[in-house]
């Protein structure tokens, strides 16, 4: 599913003029739409109470319409001028065919306490203030309108965005509303997807409003949410006359004293994501270990330091193995040492295939990430925004005021593909980005980011291009949680849980 901008969605929109509709036609087949939707919770239309805030500019046209559908069906339904009478020639050509049907329409400016007492006794508030056109802070009235339509305990429709969100952030705000159901019209927006702004859509309806495909012809959006056809394309297909050696060699260098179930989990994963030959490097006393769990994947046993994590002295072991793999893992239960800082450097610096680096990879990397410019081959950073903040250096509240810009413009700025963790993941390498659909708050949980780790690993040790790669792990990372979640619940659930129901997916898809 293609997100576009509000840009572009202009650009559509005079596209579709250009094929003879006109912007009264896109109107009202906006608000018809609309009402049809909003006609699915009204049992009996001559029951019902519906209070409907219409701006000043297209969006309040759109309410228009809906009051008058609404009006034709025999619902009660009062039209409020949140900013007197519009300002668009679609608007006041809607305001005036409303006015001749004699439906009641109410100027807020000196009727307050009859719009409060009204919204006290509706079933049904519409909120048509602003749309996709809203930027600023919203004014004292407006601030009082849209606290009004929140305090009511009533169902709350928005109509393609929630006045007081802008289309294009993800950012939220104290004053916006907050629908129970947004109607987007023709293409979804970033703030339909993205947290925090998204949580102020409720559920989102995507309708048609009689624009022609081809209107879109040129237009090419840079923001997609992948969906399960689209991840199982990406994936290479197992055949017949395979080998170990078709699906590529993976090495994964982590794990230490009390940070062993790190490196059992992301070396699990990337063995169920069917990387063909997988190792964990690892210190000798940690891989002895493990020895007995992780029985199909090979070890590369290193000399610990003082701290039982990897020795800086066996990084040329590392790299001279490294140049036998198709991709390497960096962090999983690594520890930070001054020896992990020089570790991951040389990684940086002299591993060719795809470079993965999470959790204590990312850590020591916080405070070198310049020397990221010195790869010679693809990166795949995965950091959850606390660990996105040491990177940045930038505070942890602005990082989740707009994680959408913050990781693509840390991606394009260093070359790396982001992995930016947390709701609706978001995966970019700067100029084209996904935002992630899939996963639960059961994946809250330490361990879950170690098994991603290890699938987006294992896909780029399988050549599937790196920004691919990762937009693969993270979507069947959640999808395989939303699956354990139905089986275990949110609670319950564990991450090594989610790879038992990787592979029924894996099934259910033909891999």
């Amino acid at each position: 599913m293609k997100i576009v901008t509000t840009q572009q969605m202009k650009a559509i929109e005079s596209a579709s003029i250009d094929q003879g509709l006109t912007f009264l036609q896109l109107m009202e087949n906006a608000g018809e739409s609309a009402a049809n939707i909003i006609r699915k919770v009204i049992k009996d239309p001559q029951a019902t109470k519906c209070l409907i805030f219409c701006g000043k500019g297209n969006n309040g046209g759109d309410g228009f319409v809906v009051t008058r559908h609404l009006f034709n069906d025999g619902v009660k339904v009062v039209a409020v001028l949140t900013d007197g009478v519009p300002v668009t020639n679609e608007a006041q050509s809607m305001l005036e065919q409303l006015l001749d049907l004699g439906a009641m329409v109410i100027d807020y400016a000196g009727h307050e306490d009859q719009v409060r007492g009204l919204a006290q006794k509706t079933d049904i508030i519409v909120d048509a203030v602003y749309g996709t056109g809203y930027s600023g802070e919203p004014d004292e009235p407006h601030k009082e309108i849209f606290h009004l339509i929140n305090s009511s305990v009533c169902a709350v429709f928005s109509l393609d965005v929630p006045s007081g969100i802008r289309a294009d952030s993800c950012t939220d705000s104290p004053y916006a509303v907050s629908a129970d159901f947004t109607i987007c019209f023709d293409s979804m927006k970033l703030a339909h997807v993205l947290a925090p702004a998204s949580s102020r859509c409720g559920r989102v309806f995507q309708v048609e409003i009689g624009i022609p495909p081809e209107c879109r012809n040129g237009i090419l959006p840079d923001t997609e949410v992948p969906e399960t056809e689209e991840i199982f394309a990406c994936l290479p297909p197992r055949t017949p006359n395979s080998h170990k050696g078709t699906y590529g060699k993976f090495l994964n260098i982590g794990g230490s004293f009390g940070y062993t179930g790190a490196a059992v989990l992301s070396t699990t994963a990337a063995m169920r994501c069917g990387a063909g030959y997988v190792t964990l490097a690892t210190p000798d006393p940690v891989g002895r270990a493990l020895s007995p769990t992780l029985i199909e994947s090979t070890m590369m046993l290193l000399e610990p330091n003082e701290m039982n994590q990897i020795s800086a002295s066996c990084i040329p072991d590392i790299l001279e193995r490294a140049k036998r793999c198709t991709a390497v893992l960096v962090g999983c239960g690594l520890g930070k040492s001054d020896d992990t800082r020089e570790l991951v450097a040389a990684l940086v610096r002299n591993v060719e295939c795809p470079l993965i680096i999470d959790a204590d990879g990312l850590n020591v990397l916080a405070a070198q990430p310049e020397i990221l410019l010195e790869r010679k081959g693809d990166t795949i950073l995965t950091p959850h925004t606390v660990e996105m903040s040491r990177l940045t250096g930038k505070r942890l509240n602005d990082i989740l005021a707009d994680r959408y810009l913050t990781a693509k413009s840390f991606a394009a700025a260093y070359h790396v593909v982001m992995v930016l963790k947390g709701p609706n993941t978001i995966i970019t390498d700067g100029s084209n980005t996904f935002i992630n659909p899939t996963g639960n708050a059961g994946l809250a949980k330490a361990g879950s980011g170690d098994v991603l780790a290890g699938m987006i690993g294992a896909f780029a040790a399988q050549k599937v291009l790196p920004l691919n790669a990762a937009k693969c792990g993270v979507y069947l990372h959640g999808l395989a949680a939303d699956q354990c979640a139905k089986r275990l619940s949110q609670y319950g659930m564990l991450p090594s849980d989610i790879l038992s129901d990787l592979c029924e997916i894996f099934v259910e898809n033909g891999r």
